[in-house]
């Protein structure tokens, strides 16, 4: 299996670019991590993860995707439909799973949803 490992009946592959010890951060990756973390996204998660090797990047990013997720004259949920919508499309298991709960706090029904997937498989 090379690199690869069996976790709880799932193939897992090591992380191609893991998260950066805070001890091996420039200073600016230590900025934009900061300020991350201080945001609504309360971490670096996800795609952030290796856009903190750019950190001018993860920070432009982030504030676009900031701005479309609470500044943008869409409401909440229509905003979270979306990204469900396009989450789905794509196959972007870390967006979907992010958004879900998000969406259904912003009030879409679970019927309303792009069909769930079961089993906890790829949304459908």
């Amino acid at each position: 299996m090379g690199e690869s490992q069996w976790v709880v009946g799932q193939l897992a592959f090591q992380d191609r670019m893991p998260p950066l010890p805070a001890d091996k951060m420039t200073d600016a990756q230590r900025k934009a991590a900061a300020e991350m973390i201080a945001g609504p996204r309360k971490g670096v998660k996800g795609p952030f993860i290796p856009l903190l090797r750019s950190p001018e990047l993860m920070d432009r990013l982030q504030k676009v995707g900031e701005y479309l997720r609470s500044q943008s004259s869409l409401e909440q949920r229509i905003s979270e439909f979306i990204m469900l919508v396009v989450s789905r499309e794509w196959t972007q298991h870390f967006e979907w799973f992010v958004h879900v709960p998000l969406g259904r706090k912003a009030g879409i029904s679970r019927t309303r949803l792009p069909r769930l997937p079961k089993d906890g498989g790829r949304p459908a």
